[in-house]
């Protein structure tokens, strides 16, 4: 696709075109005008992760995997009664406010000071 990258303003990090550098598109605002638009070179598109078109075949490639659907079916991370606590927190963690959580784990660490005082 034709293109023309602007190095009038500089070309660095901070303008965010420095990875256009050897890619034989950057230009001026006269040749803008112009219309001097231009072609990457190959060996920049190459380097770039940029390919072919006949090698643009993701769609098909997608929809094949959704029609087949999954192997087997989706299970959770923490199935199993040795993950029953880390189920409840998590579940906790959507019910109940983050800010009210900090308060209840407050109120915990208090009172197990409170404990160890007495003892």
């Amino acid at each position: 696709m034709p293109s023309l990258v602007l190095r009038d303003f500089g070309v660095s990090a901070e303008m965010i075109n420095l990875v256009f550098e050897g890619s034989d598109l950057l230009g001026t605002l006269d040749e803008l005008a112009e219309g001097g638009f231009r072609t990457a070179s190959p060996a920049w598109c190459a380097a770039n992760y940029f390919h072919p078109a006949e090698r643009d075949d993701w769609a098909g490639r997608l929809a094949a995997l959704v029609e087949a659907g999954p192997d087997t079916p989706a299970r959770s991370l923490l199935d199993g009664p040795e993950h029953a606590a880390a189920r409840r927190r998590a579940r906790l963690r959507v019910e109940v406010p983050p800010k009210m959580l900090r308060v209840g784990y407050r109120a915990k660490r208090r009172v197990r000071r409170y404990l160890r005082a007495l003892t």
